[in-house]
């Protein structure tokens, strides 16, 4: 990265697309087994993130688009 500014290296780096980073849920959820929620809610993990916030029905949707 020598000779280039700090935003030009991260434009090399990630070149100008989105993305998204999901961080931390283990220590949460195991923080709730002693003291579980109040509301009896569930925390998200990577195990069973798609089916706690609903996206079941879109994955499926998505998977038949690309696969047919």
């Amino acid at each position: 990265m020598a000779g280039m500014t700090k935003e030009e290296g991260i434009e090399q780096v990630f070149g100008g697309g989105g993305h998204v980073v999901i961080l931390g849920a283990g220590a949460s959820i195991a923080s709730t087994l002693r003291n579980p929620e109040r509301h009896g809610k569930l925390l998200p993990s990577m195990d069973n993130f798609i089916e706690l916030v609903g996206l079941s029905d879109l994955t499926g949707i998505l998977f038949f688009i690309r696969h047919g």
